[in-house]
């Protein structure tokens, strides 16, 4: 991993040689810096990011003021639909419950409180999956095979050839209004593979504002980064 520094901020980066015709910057989910070069290419990645500075600092400002919501007593709450609940964790009964702004969860003897919150997690998500997903592609006149729910590192769905569409566990962390675009956004590649004006157009019947959608998602990615509870639900197999 190297490091630059900008305006007195250590920002440590990486360099990724692929087949591209252009170079681009990423911000990756864990806070650092991906640097995208052509093959051939003999520019300098280190030149490429101080050309690019002050987009790189924005975006770090922008991911520190997100990582911020996470703290202030939200580091070890449950972040469920856009919201944080305290976590009770209790031994008894196999039940997960969700009253009075806190999420308790019941197991018996020493097994991983968090095998079953992730598993009541998929549960909640898989139902609001269920009602956006007939909604929407009755709508839009698509059909999908199946749906499956899994935890994606560094995307929030996916569609196959074919027609299988793929979630992120990490959606039941989201607002409804969030969840739904991204339904949104996978079942228009049933129409549209590719992420082009057409695909744009079509996304935008559904959602016109799709743009501050994804800027949304953006900031709710280092949210659940940041998020002990959710790095505990994660962590499990």
């Amino acid at each position: 991993m190297n490091v630059v520094v900008l305006d007195g901020i250590e920002i440590p980066y990486t360099v990724d040689y692929r087949n591209v015709k252009y170079m681009r910057l990423e911000i990756r989910p864990d806070g650092t810096l991906l640097v995208v070069m052509p093959k051939k290419s003999t520019y300098n990645p280190k030149d490429f990011i101080m050309d690019k500075k002050d987009w790189i600092l924005k975006k770090f400002r922008e991911i520190k003021s997100y990582k911020e919501l996470s703290s202030n007593g939200n580091e070890n709450k449950v972040l469920l639909f856009g919201k944080f609940y305290d976590l009770e964790i209790t031994r008894g009964k196999y039940s997960v419950e969700l009253k009075d702004g806190r999420i308790t969860v019941s197991i018996p003897d020493k097994r991983n409180p968090y095998t079953y919150l992730k598993k009541w997690l998929k549960e909640e998500l898989k139902k609001m999956l269920k009602h956006h997903l007939n909604k929407y592609s009755a709508l839009m006149k698509v059909n999908f095979n199946r749906f499956y729910i899994k935890t994606h590192k560094s995307k929030w769905g996916s569609c196959s050839a074919k027609g299988n569409l793929n979630f992120n566990l990490k959606l039941v962390a989201l607002p409804e209004d969030l969840i739904e675009y991204v339904v949104i956004h996978e079942l228009t590649h049933l129409i549209e593979r590719k992420h082009n004006k057409i695909f744009w157009k079509e996304v935008s019947k559904y959602c016109p504002d799709y743009s501050v959608k994804e800027r949304e998602l953006s900031k709710y990615w280092f949210v659940i980064g940041s998020n002990k509870v959710w790095s505990e639900i994660l962590g499990i197999s």
